[in-house]
């Protein structure tokens, strides 16, 4: 029979990354806020003293911005916009209205009418925008309303004006007029309140779509794990923030025909989300463990060579007369072959999430086969055994998925390989703790 084709295994399972209000209140506060905004206003119009139309207007702002998380509300910021620059240019201001005149011991009706094009609007003093927003979640994503705004400074402006059409004096009345309608806080803080919520709206939604995108880590060439957010939840009495989505093994295999892991969380996972942590089933975690056994994902060779810290050892004729006297047989800088491997299922215990990850215990034995050069090949050499814990972690760190592994402990047994017995009398002499300590190093990396 040929040999097996590669079939993908799927495996999916929820996950859940809690952020407490400190956690993303910082990538909030860390948003630019500030630049040039120029934006387009809605007509709008003053009654007193006459009835007057400003049409077609272009607001511009430039600012430079602060926001601090507010520490008593949970999803409240406090902002605050030192503004360098503002200005409004209208197309055109027109009059149209009719006005009682007492002439003569009677009251006129007259009619009033007049238009000024392109009419501009300079702030002339130092100001600022201070106020609060709060943030929360629709529809899984984040939203943002400014609750309130407060302008400083901006009372006073410079009025050009490019030409008038109208009654003799319209055009100083008019200026007038505008200053009047100008020094009104509240008009100004509409205004602005728009123009910078768009821009709020604006920022979240971006901050959203990058918190929401799918991220891949690639454990080899067999093996992709990929995080495909959903949503966002943001619960305003606690402060939490949850990121929900679903996890997707998927693993290329030739040596089984099918891989079945549950995705189902239990109460002791749930026990999990009020911690910052990256949080999955343990069922997930056990039975992938067993697919990727299954897989041959435990097996990998490497070169002596190719792992920096054994480099000293495998070159050195000093190292080699203290600490593995068998080696000085073999010319200096020799690359020897460790093919690794697990003997047995590994154990995953100890599930546990913090600081933003969620940690296991893999546990299990791990054999290793060191092969010598002989005539251009490799040859059977030495055999270890490693009883072998490794703490292992999965999260999400500055915005990419990540896997890693720390703090491997070893109890090694070593024995030179009977094949290479037969016709080699090698010394023992060796100091298995030097090298246990190396080659740590080499299961970490990998």
């Amino acid at each position: 029979p040929g040999p097996k084709a590669y079939a993908d295994v799927t495996a999916k399972t929820d996950f859940y990354f809690p952020m407490q209000f400190g956690d993303y209140a910082k990538i909030i506060t860390s948003q630019p806020l500030e630049g040039l905004e120029k934006t387009a206003l809605p007509r709008f119009e003053f009654k007193k003293p006459f009835k007057t139309t400003i049409n077609n207007t272009t607001m511009e702002i430039a600012y430079a911005a602060q926001i601090t998380p507010n520490s008593s509300a949970h999803g409240s910021f406090a902002f605050n916009l030192d503004i360098t620059e503002s200005r409004l240019l209208a197309e055109s201001v027109s009059t149209n209205d009719v006005v009682e005149k007492y002439m003569g011991g009677i009251f006129v009706s007259v009619a009033l009418k007049g238009q000024c094009t392109d009419v501009g609007f300079n702030s002339v003093t130092p100001s600022s925008i201070g106020g609060v927003f709060e943030v929360s979640s629709e529809n899984g994503r984040l939203v943002a309303q400014i609750q309130s705004l407060a302008i400083k400074g901006m009372g006073d402006w410079r009025i050009t004006v490019g030409s008038c059409d109208g009654p003799v004096g319209y055009q100083q009345a008019l200026e007038g007029e505008l200053r009047n309608f100008l020094k009104d806080q509240k008009v100004l803080a509409d205004l602005f309140k728009n123009q910078l919520q768009a821009k709020l709206n604006t920022i979240i939604s971006d901050m959203t779509d990058k918190v929401l995108v799918e991220r891949e880590i690639k454990l080899n060439d067999n093996v992709t794990l990929s995080l495909t957010p959903i949503g966002l939840v943001l619960n305003k009495a606690s402060g939490q923030l949850l990121l929900n989505g679903e996890l997707t093994a998927n693993i290329a295999s030739s040596e089984t025909e099918s891989i079945v892991i549950p995705s189902t969380f239990t109460a002791e996972d749930e026990k999990l989300f009020p911690n910052s942590g990256f949080v999955i089933s343990q069922h997930f975690v056990n039975a992938l463990s067993t697919a990727l056994y299954k897989t041959s994902f435990y097996k990998f060779d490497f070169l002596s060579n190719s792992v920096a810290a054994l480099k000293d050892l495998f070159s050195n004729k000093f190292y080699q007369f203290f600490l593995w006297r068998d080696l000085m047989k073999f010319k200096n800088g020799t690359p020897f072959q460790f093919k690794t491997f697990a003997k047995g299922e590994p154990v995953v215990s100890a599930l546990g999430s913090g600081s933003g990850y969620t940690w296991f215990t893999v546990h299990g034995l791990i054999g290793a086969d060191m092969q010598a050069p002989s005539n251009g090949q490799y040859a059977p050499y030495m055999k270890f055994q490693a009883d072998t814990r490794i703490k292992t972690w999965m999260g999400v760190h500055k915005g990419k998925a990540v896997i890693g592994f720390q703090d491997p402990e070893m109890s090694v047994k070593k024995a030179f390989d009977p094949e290479y017995l037969k016709n080699n009398r090698p010394s023992d002499s060796m100091s298995l703790g030097f090298f246990v300590k190396r080659i740590k190093e080499a299961v970490v990396r990998k």
